[in-house]
């Protein structure tokens, strides 16, 4: 490992910190939407094949097709407005995140695809144990919401460089 100074190691420390949180806050909203306590009595023993099955039947894998209801039948729009931005604003961090963490993510076409995999991730677990529905309609908007987030990493970056270039030395 190469000899990093205080202030980057710290920043290196922060940032895992920061991923790792927002992980964990990706998980809790998106597989434990319910109580907790539920979920480990509904994946537990006999239920678990009455589960799976109803996480099958419920699947949306028809791109829009979420959005397009929403639109349509334009009900509860608190609930329509938690679902659409929630699920982008969830994953705009992992757009900053990711490239800072992993150099080999920071490339955006390779970015938006880590993100876009653990999108597909979390939906595949819902899935699997029927916690929550599979909506394609999710993993387009997570995966929007993951390239906002990498715009703001590359803009960013830009920023600091057009001010070190501009910087009185």
């Amino acid at each position: 490992m190469p000899n990093q100074n205080q202030p980057d190691r710290f920043l290196r420390v922060v940032t895992w910190i920061l991923f790792i949180f927002c992980m964990l806050v990706l998980t809790r909203y998106i597989l434990f939407k319910g109580v907790i306590s539920e979920s480990i009595v509904t994946n537990s023993g006999v239920q678990s094949k009455k589960v799976n099955t109803r996480g099958f039947k419920r699947a949306n894998l028809v791109p829009f097709a979420s959005l397009k209801m929403f639109y349509s039948v334009r009900r509860k729009y608190t609930y329509v407005a938690k679902n659409i931005l929630g699920n982008i604003i969830g994953f705009m961090p992992l757009g900053v995140l990711l490239p800072v963490l992993f150099i080999r993510l920071q490339k955006w076409y390779k970015t938006i695809g880590a993100i876009f995999l653990i999108s597909l991730s979390f939906e595949i677990i819902q899935l699997i144990t029927g916690r929550g529905v599979f909506d394609v309609d999710d993993i387009l908007l997570n995966t929007f919401g993951g390239t906002i987030g990498y715009l703001f990493y590359f803009i960013s970056g830009k920023l600091m460089a057009l001010n070190n270039n501009t910087a009185i030395t």
